[in-house]
């Protein structure tokens, strides 16, 4: 198997030097929260797109990355949602919809807890959404992956190879449950290198991962082509 990495994508893209800038170009890393979202969590503000945008040109930071917030719905951590697979597709077409609005700006990833039944149905919808068939974001906190659980990390697998099959860049949060005092250390590291590492036995010696090129071109080619837009 063959596994797209966000950090590689963003590391080779053709911007200026950031040694020469004030500010970033992008911001990696932003969330939107929805309405239904901030029924989750008493006292979290909700943050749509054009709030988003503000702030990044209050900080001169030109484009960022969304990573939908979906997987909260699935939180086991939080009390259970009613029609939770509902809730986790509402959201990440609400994300979808949000990116729409900016898309000289704003890219998404959609999101889910990877141990859920529903996941790679969800992963499968997402890979057709024009905003969000770029990549994948994985909390490993907020859907109680526990690494040292064999049955999850098999899951894992099967999430990694779904996401893999459909060319999407994947981010993951990798700390453990606070909430629930799950280890965190080398030896889930390890855990979570090891078998990643597993799956690069499938690739021909001396061939490149080839997904993980085509997720650097997609959103390489992405963001230039809303560059060109925004010079002309």
């Amino acid at each position: 198997m063959r596994i797209g990495i966000l950090c590689c994508a963003f590391a080779l893209l053709p911007f200026t030097s950031l040694h020469a800038q004030s500010q970033p170009l992008v911001d990696y890393h932003q969330h939107l929260f929805s309405p239904a979202v901030t029924k989750l969590s008493p006292g979290l503000k909700s943050i749509d797109a054009r709030d988003l945008i503000a702030l990044l040109d209050s900080a001169g930071i030109r484009r960022a990355l969304v990573l939908s917030v979906a997987y909260q719905f699935g939180n086991p951590n939080k009390p259970p949602v009613e029609d939770e697979y509902a809730q986790v597709k509402s959201e990440n077409e609400w994300t979808s919809r949000q990116v729409a609005r900016f898309p000289d700006r704003l890219r998404g990833f959609c999101s889910v807890n990877p141990l859920k039944d529903y996941a790679i149905k969800e992963l499968a919808r997402c890979a057709k959404d024009p905003q969000l068939h770029i990549g994948l974001k994985l909390h490993f906190g907020n859907s109680d992956v526990d690494l040292d659980n064999p049955q999850h990390v098999e899951r894992l697998r099967s999430i990694f190879r779904a996401a893999n099959e459909q060319h999407m860049a994947i981010a993951v949060h990798m700390r453990s449950s606070v909430t629930r005092k799950r280890p965190y250390g080398e030896a889930q590291a390890r855990v979570f290198l090891n078998e990643m590492s597993q799956f690069k036995s499938r690739i021909l010696p001396g061939r490149e991962d080839t997904t993980t090129l085509r997720s650097i071109k997609r959103l390489r080619c992405s963001w230039m082509r809303s560059r060109t837009r925004i010079r002309a």
